[in-house]
């Protein structure tokens, strides 16, 4: 077994505690009852395409057929893969939890999180795209075959698309600007331009992914690590809503949202220690 404090048992344990967190979200009251399916299930039909909204729907019947039966079973399995990455008696038992994580994980973001409704036009990162659970799979699957420093890159990649995803056409429309300036006070300089607000505010926001997406990419050395941490929890409180987390334990939040889990994909930045010289070694 790995040593306990190197990178790759740090990464592991953190998506075990993701998941046992998970569960724990899963368990509260309301899960247990319609309000779920109404709260959480049914809102990401909306706008998806015919053939992916009909996946999603009859995944969602199935859920509802049962509520009780299926979010218990649901809250068991994701205990169960925080166990097994928490406290792995052996490297096989290990690796069985991250392919059932990757495994449940690519379940929820279809069935649960509507592939991050992606293919809405109306996804964008600061509310959670792509979908913390397909960062899960992307995380595990990293564990898996050991490419795990690449992790970094990755996230410059999900800036840029998240980037991408803020070019759609609605998120240039004046009723995005609430969505874009996400606080009363950003909102309110953003207004002084009347109808250009939001297309500054959507500049803006496009810009900043873009220039931390870059950098990620090209740079990843420790400022540029801190700077998007804190980016990171400025998304996590103003766009994400701490990902519902302060409405536990009576509400229908199942998982922190996605800057937290991206925050993990930086952490190889802080473990890429470049060897010191053979001379300095021999002293």
């Amino acid at each position: 077994m790995a040593n306990k404090w190197d990178l790759k048992r740090i990464l592991t344990v953190s998506l075990g505690v993701f998941w046992l967190l998970d569960a724990i979200l899963q368990l509260q009251p309301a899960m247990f009852t319609s309000a779920f399916t109404n709260t959480v299930l049914a809102p990401i039909l909306q706008g998806q395409p015919h053939i992916i909204e009909s996946i999603i729907a009859f995944g969602i019947n199935i859920f509802s057929g049962n509520i009780f039966l299926f979010n218990l079973g649901s809250a068991i399995i994701q205990l169960l893969i925080g166990i097994l990455l928490i406290f792995p008696l052996r490297d096989s038992v290990q690796r069985f939890g991250l392919w059932l994580s990757i495994a449940w994980a690519l379940i929820v973001w279809i069935f649960g999180e509507g592939l991050g409704v992606l293919f809405t036009g109306n996804s964008t990162f600061y509310t959670g795209a792509p979908g913390s659970a397909l960062l899960y799979a992307i995380l595990a699957f990293c564990l898996l075959f050991a490419s795990f420093k690449k992790l970094p890159l990755i996230a410059g990649i999900v800036f840029l698309f998240g980037a991408m995803l803020n070019m759609m056409p609605m998120f240039w429309q004046p009723t995005m600007l609430s969505m874009l300036a996400m606080t009363p006070s950003v909102s309110g300089v953003l207004g002084t331009f009347g109808s250009q607000g939001t297309i500054i505010g959507n500049l803006i926001a496009i810009d900043m992914l873009i220039c931390l997406g870059i950098f990620l990419i090209l740079v990843p050395n420790r400022s540029v690590a801190w700077i998007t941490i804190l980016f990171l929890i400025a998304v996590w409180w103003i766009g994400q809503s701490f990902g519902g987390l302060q409405t536990f334990p009576g509400g229908t939040a199942t998982d922190p949202n996605s800057a937290p889990i991206l925050i993990l994909f930086l952490l190889p930045i802080f473990f890429n220690r470049k060897s010191p010289p053979v001379e300095q070694r021999a002293a």
